[in-house]
This record gives C-alpha cells, structure tokens and sequence, in this order.
C-alpha cells in the first residue's frame, strides 16, 4: 500500500543469531517499499552482512558504539520518514500487521505510539491457582496485578493477562515491550538513555517511562500479534542466570530510581526470582538423581 513508503525500521542487530526465515522477511519488507535500516556493531563488516543474504535495497550500517541503544539511535539520522518501527532481530510480523498498526496509529491522538500484543500461542495458561496467586505477590506486591501497568517492585505486569475477549482493539499501556513498537519520528528519543554496556536490560521500561513523560500515549492492539523466542530464566544453566539477574537487577534498579518506586518490594521480588529459580533446580536435581538410581535398578 501507499503508504508503507512512509515507514523505516530500524532494527539493531549482532546478526549472529538472526535465521533464514527472518532475512526473507526483511527482504519482503523491503520489497513493499518499507525503507529497512540494519544497524550492526563497529567490529562487523555491512558488506560481509550482505553476503548472508539480505537485499541491497536495506541499508546496513555500523553504528560507533556497541549496544542495542546505540546501535538503534545512531541510527535515526537516516530516517527520513514520518513513521518508524523499532523492532528487534528476532520479531516476525507480517506485512498486514504493519498495515493494521499504521491505519490504526492515524485514529490515535498525535502523539501516540503503539504495538503489538505477543502472540496467543506464546502464553501459558494463565489460571488463577494459589501459586499463580503466590508469584503475583512475590513479583507484583499485589493479589490482581493489573496488566499493561507497573508494579509497585518497579516489574511490568505482562500484557498477555489482560483478557483479550473482551477489551476494545486499542488499550491504553503504561508500559510497550521493546522488540516492536510503531512511532512518529517526531517522538524519537535522541539522547542516550541507557547507562549500560551489553544487552539493554529493561530498556523498554525506560523508554516507555521517557515517552511518556513526553506526553507520548502507549497504545497496545489487540488484533494483530507478533511471534518471537521466549528465554526463561527457569531453563538457564545456574551462572547464566547468575549473570542475567545481576544486570537486570543493576538496570532496574536505575529505572525503580528514576520512576522513585520503593527498594523493599523490589528487593523481596529479587529474592521470590532467586528463590524459585533454586527451588526449581534442586526439584530437577533430585529428579535426576531418583531417576538415575530407578535405571540402575
């Protein structure tokens, strides 16, 4: 359509994990007349880049620093469109869900940002039982944590328990997960707001902080969805998620700082996370163990 002409996405990316199946849907893009923007660290090569398969029509650029932040804001100098999509390297979504977003972003206020939801297949079954209960109030500090908002432990009530049967095709969020979100250039945040090296832990929970402070409203759609790889630090080896809750509990603590929420529920949500992260892993242990000796038997 017409006005996909208006649109860039910019997607900061390390390329090593990046597939196939997400090369031919960039090149698609592009081929819609979506301006496409790559932006890899300064230690990658863009022409080695393209030899794994991406169009020259997409432009892939080194960006002076690594990090998705950087990466993705050095970036918006070379956009030249009214519209843009920040979007991550491991998002699919199709051609008509980016319709859907830019035909629904002209019936929002002006300044208005929006995404879309993770897709239903993605999400557990989310039932009320006395451990769902446990874990809203160990990580919520509330009983009925209300989806799309902040907790008081400065973590973001997923948006997937929000009852999508019955809310309207727009519902106004406190908060939008990074890896895909359709804005105004006009609303880009051009200042480095993310003091960290490495992976961009909480970002979005800055970045929506930032827009909104800006007087920018997050919206989140109902009727279009986008599938992605979903890491549970449950699954990780015990230093990997050693290392992941170090810097996430590093980076939130900045953003509980910034929003001036209270340190204790955001302390006792840390030790419900490390907590439950060992308990399941002595549970598999000793699982192991009984089986080891039931096949010796």
């Amino acid at each position: 359509m017409h006005f996909l002409s208006d649109l860039t996405i910019v997607i900061p990316s390390t390329i090593n994990k990046v597939v196939n199946s997400w090369i031919d849907q960039v090149n698609n893009y592009s081929l819609c007349g979506i301006k496409i923007i790559i932006v890899i660290p300064p230690n990658l090569n863009p022409q080695e880049i393209y030899k794994k398969g991406f169009s020259k029509e997409i432009l892939i650029i080194r960006s002076e620093k690594k990090g998705q932040v950087w990466q993705r804001q050095y970036a918006y100098k070379y956009c030249k469109t009214k519209f843009v999509i920040l979007m991550d390297d491991d998002i699919f979504f199709s051609k008509e869900y980016i319709e859907i977003l830019l035909k629904e972003i002209y019936k929002l206020p002006e300044k208005s940002c929006i995404a879309p939801r993770l897709n239903k297949r993605l999400v557990k079954n989310q039932k009320s039982t006395m451990l769902a209960n446990i874990r809203n109030i160990s990580l919520y500090f509330s009983l009925r944590p209300l989806p799309g908002t902040i907790s008081l432990t400065s973590f973001s009530v997923p948006h997937y328990l929000i009852d999508y049967q019955r809310i309207e095709t727009l519902k106004e969020v406190d908060w939008l997960a990074g890896g895909i979100i359709l804005l105004r250039k006009s609303d880009l945040i051009l200042e480095n707001y993310f003091p960290f090296n490495g992976k961009a832990y909480c970002e979005d929970l800055i970045h929506s902080y930032l827009l909104k402070k800006r007087g920018v409203r997050l919206y989140l759609i109902n009727n279009c969805s986008y599938i992605t790889n979903l890491d549970s630090y449950i699954n990780f080896k015990p230093i990997e998620f050693l290392d992941y809750i170090y810097h996430d509990f590093i980076a939130r603590n900045y953003y509980r700082n910034i929003i001036r929420n209270p340190i204790l529920p955001f302390l006792l949500a840390y030790i419900s996370i490390l907590f439950n992260f060992f308990i399941n892993k002595s549970i598999d242990c000793l699982c192991n163990l009984i089986g080891y000796f039931n096949f010796k038997d």
